[in-house]
């Protein structure tokens, strides 16, 4: 029997194949489907300026292009620039959270795609392998908790992966579409994030190399869809430079902050780079693999390195650099190059380590090239497979909290008081008489805070045109007299808190004044509290007048 048969004649196995990749995210699908917590500051930032944008496509579009290099300034605006286009689906389904987690599903899915294709590229006829490596990312706890989450991740993954596809496709592509693809993926690069060339540098060197130096089919095949290759990929590299230089020292004076300046210290800490590296080295094990599947995937690794030994020795040949070796010494130096630079920088934040997947997976599969033993390869699908399992059960809240993976793999929010209550906040402290008033927000909590506030607002001014402003008392305000005086500054519609029980106590970095500002609004004669039914606390004070 062909194995053709054992499949519907609709799709061929490979076809199948790709669609089990896509059955791989329905969990998370279903997750964004039924979230209800409040997305806390950057996602909340994120998903304002998305909206935004397409507020003004649709509203001012002779204002767009303007509006797509003002947004952040310091950061990159691939999320925003990619999500507006989301907004309505979101609309369509009654979530704009939903619509603009879709996006973030497609970019993983596509990341998913393009590393099983970089594996078929690079170990032919050997497709299980080939999609073992898929399923190593698809099942890793921080590709996880990642699809749940508006934020930049994502996009990056996709732009490392396809720089190394790229690299891998290079010597079956005409010089032309190898470039095409270049200048699309640098752009996609560039505007996920500003850290991008530390992941994936490397790999377009040798997809580049590929150009000058290979005997490359000339055949002008194609030619229509090599060209709209290359218009999309030169625009959206040309808007990327024009974002670049409109913003650039505003992104300068940000990587130097959160990288080693007092800000960085509210996220990590400064320490040798030997206690660094051990933090780091144990952050990904938590991200990437369960520690039982770390020592099982390092036995398989070793033993691959062991038979290329032996094999090269029988065979007194020299190691050739071939294509997929010379992606494995790549792949092995972004690596270190990473956990080298994240050594001795300050920030700690695990989720940066994510594009360092595609990387990971390349190590593993020249190293498993190495065992031609489908039984090997067999034991670690299945547990990869289990893990793909065990990481969602705890997303979606079926099994217990674990220790061994990401925090970031952050349970199923059922529960949608918090999501009503600012709702009807926004609506109380955002009429027509307070139109473009600024707001406070005297409190910087995940779920009540000036950029969820103003997520918040951002939805309700796609239905209709009103649009108030909210802010904070100071991005880690230490000084009352400073924070009072920037209120009288904003001549402040309403402030926004919530009863002093409530306070985070002792107060973080973030609310150190929160509790003093607001015992002297109570106190301050030009303002009232408003009537707010709040089960979480919220109170409201409006300025008189």
């Amino acid at each position: 029997m062909h194995q053709e048969s054992l499949f519907p004649r609709c799709l061929s196995p490979e076809g199948w194949r790709l669609v089990f990749l896509g059955f791989l995210l329905s969990p998370s699908l279903y997750w964004i489907a039924n979230d209800n917590q409040i997305w806390p500051w950057d996602m909340s930032w994120y998903g304002e300026a998305s909206a935004d944008l397409w507020f003004v496509l649709t509203h001012f579009p002779e204002q767009w292009l303007a509006a797509l290099m003002g947004v952040f300034s310091a950061k990159a605006p691939g999320i925003a620039w990619f999500g507006q286009f989301f907004v309505p689906m979101g609309r369509l389904f009654g979530s704009i959270e939903f619509g603009l987690l879709v996006s973030v599903i497609l970019f993983q899915l596509g990341s998913l795609i393009l590393v099983y294709k970089t594996g078929r590229e690079l170990v032919t006829n050997r497709s299980r392998l080939a999609f073992l490596g898929a399923l190593a990312v698809a099942s890793s706890p921080l590709f996880v908790a990642m699809s749940h989450q508006y934020l930049a991740e994502a996009h990056q993954l996709f732009a490392v992966a396809y720089f190394y596809w790229i690299a891998a496709k290079a010597p079956k592509l005409r010089r032309v579409r190898i470039l095409g693809h270049l200048l699309l993926a640098t752009a996609l690069a560039m505007l996920s994030k500003v850290s991008s060339p530390l992941y994936c540098l490397l790999p377009a060197c040798i997809a580049l190399d590929a150009i000058l130096t290979l005997d490359l089919p000339r055949a002008p095949q194609r030619a229509l869809k090599d060209g709209l290759l290359l218009i999309a990929g030169a625009a959206l590299l040309i808007g990327a430079a024009g974002w670049y230089f409109d913003n650039f020292s505003a992104v300068f004076e940000f990587v130097k902050e959160a990288s080693s300046g007092d800000t960085a210290l509210n996220y990590g800490k400064k320490d040798l780079f030997a206690n660094k590296l051990k933090f780091w080295l144990a952050a990904a094990q938590n991200s990437f693999a369960l520690p039982e599947l770390v020592a099982t995937t390092a036995i398989a690794v070793l033993a691959g390195i062991a038979m290329a030994a032996v094999r090269m020795r029988k065979t007194k040949t020299r190691p050739g650099l071939d294509r997929f070796s010379a992606l494995a010494i790549a792949a092995l130096l972004h690596v270190m190059i990473v956990f080298a630079v994240f050594s001795l920088s300050i920030n700690e934040e695990s989720r940066y380590l994510l594009p360092l997947l595609p990387s990971l997976v390349i190590l593993l599969l020249w190293c498993l090239s190495h065992v031609r033993n489908r039984w090997v390869e067999i034991a670690l699908l299945a547990a990869f497979f289990f893990q793909w399992g065990f990481v969602h059960a705890r997303a979606l809240g079926l099994a217990s909290r674990s220790e061994e993976i990401s925090y970031w793999v952050i349970p199923l929010h059922h529960d949608a008081k918090a999501k009503e209550e600012i709702q009807r906040l926004i609506k109380l402290t955002c009429t027509p008489q307070t139109a473009e008033r600024y707001n406070i927000s005297g409190v910087e909590l995940p779920w009540l805070n000036a950029d969820s506030l103003s997520f918040y607002m951002a939805k309700e001014r796609l239905r209709g045109k009103i649009r108030c402003h909210y802010t904070s008392l100071g991005y880690t305000e230490k000084d009352v007299r400073r924070a009072l005086a920037r209120i009288d500054q904003l001549d402040i519609a309403h402030f926004i808190s919530l009863n002093e029980p409530a306070h985070p106590q002792p107060p973080n970095f973030l609310n150190q004044v929160s509790l003093p500002v607001l015992q002297a609004i109570r106190k301050d004669k030009r303002y009232v509290q408003q009537p707010f039914d709040s089960e979480l606390n919220i109170i409201v004070f409006r300025r008189k007048g």
